[in-house]
């Protein structure tokens, strides 16, 4: 029996060594519930790498991420639209977007998309993609 636990740590330790490279700063199970964007909203890594906002107003977004220089960071949000049809977005200047278009979203009441965004510079450019539209 003892042979089979020491076995068994071995193999534990050999994975933590596979494993830890790819190991993550922030979780992606902590959940940024950003409420309601008014006129412009924030949105901090820091708070959680998965953000939930209703857009309520005509919105400017800005992100933070609060990293080192050389940090990767990356984080998805799902947008979704109140009861008022057709507001505006407007998405920092860094966020770099496919073909360079940004992309066409869900204008319904009380639907909702998700966009992710990702940085390789902490924040300085960002690459962004709406990966999922028109959610009930």
């Amino acid at each position: 029996m003892e042979y089979l636990f020491l076995m068994l740590l071995d193999l534990m330790n050999s994975l933590s060594e596979v494993v830890s490279p790819f190991k993550t700063k922030y979780s992606i199970d902590v959940t940024n519930v950003v409420g309601n964007t008014g006129t412009a909203v924030t949105i901090d890594v820091r708070n959680g790498v998965f953000v939930t906002a209703t857009l309520t107003g005509n919105c400017t977004f800005t992100f933070t991420t609060g990293s080192e220089a050389s940090t990767t960071v990356a984080f998805s949000l799902l947008l979704r639209n109140d009861a008022v049809t057709g507001r505006t977005i407007v998405w920092p200047g860094s966020v770099r977007w496919p073909g360079g278009i940004v992309p066409p979203r869900t204008l319904t009441a009380n639907r909702a998309d998700l966009y992710t965004f990702f940085s390789f510079d902490n924040g300085a450019s960002w690459y962004g993609m709406l990966c999922f539209y028109d959610y009930a």
